[in-house]
């Protein structure tokens, strides 16, 4: 399954850097910490994809947490409105589940296969939606490059749900890289009365540290990105 996530990737990019046409917006390796000790890594890419037929933007990942491995490919439209969603999870080395999405026109379809069985659902995504799952760090650059002022619909494409959900700043703070400190701008990213993320980020928009308080999971950037 590796192997077609890769080829699915593969597909999708080389045509067009041959034709010079992918664009590297955001790319680095978070370390996962729980209470302070290292318990994994996410390392991702953010690229933009021009053709002829629009603006593409493709977030890839791999997370790795124990025996635990995670590939995920989420791919979005000039506005981010959900393109294409696909999920793997590895334990072991061994496929334990399966996830994919689709859009066509408004309409979203999911799809889970796992040791469990097999799952499915299908529902209608409201304009302007964006997309992110809530245990991922780097997914959050979609709200943050496309936020709009007041509530967002957001699809949780693995969970087959869809949340409305509010980002706002909230104040600024220094974090440290090494022996520099860095003046970075603190975001919450709320769904009712919930804080589901809190993310902090660079003067020029790029991701820094996510929390994940539903996990009690941080995501902090290994190296400033340069």
């Amino acid at each position: 399954m590796v192997r077609r996530i890769s080829l699915l990737i593969l597909a999708l990019l080389l045509p067009l850097v041959a034709e010079g046409q992918v664009t590297v917006v955001e790319e680095g390796t978070f370390s996962l910490l729980q209470r302070g000790v290292r318990v994994g890594r996410e390392d991702f890419s953010i690229r933009r994809v021009q053709s002829s037929s629009g603006t593409t933007m493709i977030a890839q990942a791999n997370v790795t947490t124990g025996e635990v491995r995670r590939t995920v490919v989420l791919s979005v439209d000039s506005a981010g409105f959900p393109l294409r969603y696909s999920h793997e999870t590895f334990q072991a080395g061994r496929s334990a589940e399966s996830a994919t999405g689709e859009s066509r026109g408004s309409l979203w379809s999911g799809r889970t296969v796992s040791l469990l069985g097999e799952s499915a659902r299908e529902f209608r995504l409201p304009p302007g939606t964006l997309a992110g799952d809530e245990d991922l760090a780097h997914q959050v650059w979609f709200l943050l490059r496309f936020r709009t002022e007041g509530p967002m619909g957001r699809l949780a494409p693995r969970a087959f749900a869809l949340h409305e959900v509010i980002l706002a700043p909230s104040g600024s703070e220094l974090l440290r890289f090494g022996t520099v400190d860095v003046a970075a701008q603190h975001w919450v990213i709320r769904s009712g009365d919930q804080v589901v993320q809190e993310l902090w980020t660079d003067s020029r928009g790029r991701l820094l540290r996510v929390r994940l308080p539903a996990i009690d999971l941080d995501a902090v950037r290994d190296d400033f990105p340069r």
